[in-house]
């Protein structure tokens, strides 16, 4: 899976990464058909790394990442309105309005506005005083869909 915390990666480095897809498939179908129950152990090192992000960025474990998105992304210049990012949105937080897109609401932080603009429209704001803000994107040229999913599948999956 490419990891897509854009602060945190380059989509174009990710994409590259030899994923061995068959192999984990092959394992997980497995899993399934056996019914695996299994967690993956976490360390103490793990929890504190944990624990210390979350008081950095002020989230609220039990909340995690429901934060205003128009806290923490742009809608630039670059729009054409063509609407993409009002019907990705699994909580509908861009709609048109006479001023162009606008954005509202609690966002998941699923990225799916941003790796679905055709015009790379959308960006993750960078702001120094904000701890999940202060990196900016790796590469905010550089996005992810997964090769066999569809616009109009992701589009599709958000009206059900």
């Amino acid at each position: 899976m490419v990891d897509n915390w854009l602060p945190n990666f380059d989509m174009n480095e990710q994409i590259k990464i030899e994923k061995h897809i068959p192999e984990n498939l092959q394992r997980i179908t497995g899993d399934i058909s056996r019914r695996r129950e299994w967690h993956e152990p976490v360390s103490e090192e793990e929890r504190q790394m944990h624990a210390g992000f979350m008081t950095l960025s002020g989230l609220d474990p039990e909340v995690g990442f429901l934060k205003k998105s128009e806290r923490y992304f742009v809608v630039t210049e670059n729009c054409i309105g063509c609407g993409a990012c009002t019907e990705v949105c699994p909580r509908g937080n861009y709609e048109f309005t006479s001023n162009g897109i606008t954005m509202q609401g609690d966002c998941d932080f699923c990225f799916a506005c941003i790796q679905n603009c055709p015009q790379k429209a959308i960006q993750f704001k960078k702001n120094d005083e904000d701890p999940l803000l202060a990196r900016g994107e790796r590469n905010p040229n550089a996005r992810y869909r997964n090769e066999n999913i569809s616009l109009m599948d992701i589009k599709r999956a958000n009206r059900q």
